[in-house]
């Protein structure tokens, strides 16, 4: 897990642009970001400069300390008591996805009769009489979309932590996945 915190121990060599214009901030940004986990005094290293003044720069980290604070922080989200509307209790069964793991704040939205009234609306509109397995409903699909939303978010949250995803970021996402086709009515595409 520690192989993407490389960039913390050793300071990257960066090649000039030819715009002139700054590079993304990558390494730094996880250096920042480590820096931060640390605390300010622990993260700035004080020399003095050719003439004596103290000068602070950022102070590289060794492995082990970056190891120090990534445990530290995988286990403080560890130990963190999920909210009762966050947890993964909803598990519908799909044909596609298998049994969908999804927040229970899904399963408030899902049980209402307004999104209960896309059984009812087909996806592929009149495709069934063409072809007879055709027949997906936008109730299905909302919750499959809202599924690989949920799973992406969720993946990038813990491959990215740079990044700063919230749970309320990832149940926003969600919620968006499963409520994008609510205002559909029946044959919407063939009156665009």
């Amino acid at each position: 897990h520690f192989h993407c915190l490389a960039p913390l121990l050793v300071p990257a060599a960066r090649p000039a642009t030819t715009s002139g214009l700054p590079r993304p901030a990558g390494a730094e940004g996880r250096r920042a970001l480590a820096m931060a986990a640390m605390g300010a005094e622990d993260a700035v290293a004080v020399e003095e400069d050719d003439q004596g003044t103290p000068a602070k720069r950022p102070r590289l980290f060794t492995q082990e300390e970056v190891e120090s604070i990534v445990s530290k922080a995988l286990e403080s989200r560890a130990t963190e008591a999920v909210p009762m509307l966050l947890r993964e209790d909803f598990t519908p069964n799909d044909p596609v996805h298998g049994l969908m793991h999804l927040p229970n704040l899904v399963k408030l939205f899902v049980d209402t009769s307004i999104f209960q009234r896309m059984r009812h609306i087909k996806q592929l509109a009149m495709c069934s009489y063409v072809y007879p397995g055709a027949t997906h409903n936008r109730f299905g699909h909302s919750i499959g979309t809202c599924y690989l939303a949920y799973k992406l978010v969720k993946g990038l949250r813990h491959r990215q932590p740079e990044l700063g995803i919230t749970s309320r970021d990832l149940l926003c996402v969600t919620l968006a996945g499963l409520c994008h086709d609510l205002g559909h009515p029946c044959y919407s595409h063939m009156f665009e």
